[in-house]
């Protein structure tokens, strides 16, 4: 073999070590608001009906008691479980049954009037905690900032 066969092979190595390192690197997925209007919020206050822990978001499913005694359902997409840990979120915090207020933006598509994005999340106690499905923290509770 030549020292230029070595050279080839050599950088060729390099390449493919490189690509290999890049696929290897777990990079934060950015998940666009764009569905939905953040020029307006809207406040719920309602029991929790259902819970899903999953991934990439997490859904709070709502029961909103409307001034005419009849019910809403609100379903809320917020931040996964990982992303909501290190909001300072613990999924023990809440539980279905337990009444909660959450502040939500509403989608941009007038036809879809049952889903919307969390931003915050009250508890009956008054803790506080950002649910917002993205990298930004609010500063809730001390929560530290997510890093990169």
């Amino acid at each position: 073999m030549t020292r230029e066969d070595i050279a080839v092979r050599f950088r060729l190595l390099v390449v493919i070590a490189t690509l290999a390192a890049g696929l290897a690197t777990p990079l934060p997925a950015h998940h666009s608001l764009a569905e939905y209007d953040p020029s307006t919020l809207i406040r719920f206050s309602g029991t929790i009906s259902e819970i899903k822990w999953v991934n990439p978001h997490s859904w709070i499913t709502l029961m909103v008691r409307n001034p005419d005694g009849s019910t809403f359902t609100a379903n809320i997409e917020v931040a996964g479980p990982a992303a909501l840990l290190r909001k300072g979120f613990d999924r023990a915090f809440v539980n279905v049954g337990d009444s909660v207020v959450i502040e939500t933006w509403k989608g941009k598509d007038p036809s879809i009037t049952k889903s919307f994005s969390g931003r915050t999340l009250t508890l009956g106690d008054g803790r506080q905690f950002d649910v917002a499905d993205n990298w930004m923290t609010q500063g809730l509770n001390g929560a530290p900032s997510p890093t990169r």
